[in-house]
């Protein structure tokens, strides 16, 4: 795990995050080059026990693939759209019978006629971001989609982070309004984020 502390919120700054995303990008592409049969199905099976509301992810080329999970019965699935207008992700029923259409992000979604889903009846979601941090710290794109989602989910919902053990670094720069994930899921395993008692959320 890379030796990096890039500070807590009082001391973050947009440098900081923008430094660590141009670094993130070139480290992902070679991990996705390299991801073959990265998905451990035994360690999401035990992210996945006791729940019912699943909120995935389409991925984009870089970022690891959670859709063989489709189909696994005893589960609803729920996948993010992107508005063309406004600042609000929607979710919606994700099954292999889903019509979707690309993204100029570059990646797939639901069209707007999908069956949409309450957030609040998600009870575990699997959430990508740039890197995390063992106490659930996220580093997202900087756009703010999934902060704005995130504190629509229930309370108790479980909050996966999504990656590659590469990308869980010793910490990213987190700011007041940024979600913590409750759990991480990368190719050694499933794991509880650690208590930091140092900071607030």
């Amino acid at each position: 795990m890379p030796a990096l502390d890039w500070g807590m919120a009082a001391t973050t700054t947009q440098d900081d995050k923008r430094r660590l995303r141009a670094w993130t990008h070139a480290q992902r592409a070679t991990l996705a080059r390299e991801s073959a049969g990265w998905l451990n199905l035994g360690a999401v099976r035990r992210a996945l026990s006791g729940h019912e509301c699943v909120l995935l992810y389409l991925p984009t080329p870089f970022e690891p693939d959670l859709t063989p999970l489709l189909g696994m019965p005893g589960y609803r699935f729920a996948v993010t759209r992107t508005p063309r207008t406004g600042h609000q992700l929607t979710l919606h029923e994700l099954t292999h019978e889903t019509t979707l259409e690309g993204h100029r992000y570059g990646f797939l979604q639901p069209t707007a006629d999908s069956p949409p889903v309450d957030p609040a009846a998600v009870d575990i979601a699997f959430v990508p971001g740039l890197a995390f941090d063992a106490y659930g710290g996220r580093l997202g794109h900087g756009a703010g989609w999934y902060d704005r989602l995130l504190p629509s989910l229930p309370a108790a919902a479980t909050l996966v982070g999504v990656t590659w053990d590469e990308l869980v670094l010793d910490r990213v720069p987190v700011e007041p309004h940024d979600v913590r994930m409750t759990h991480l899921l990368t190719q050694s395993g499933f794991r509880a984020a650690r208590a930091d008692a140092g900071t607030a959320g």
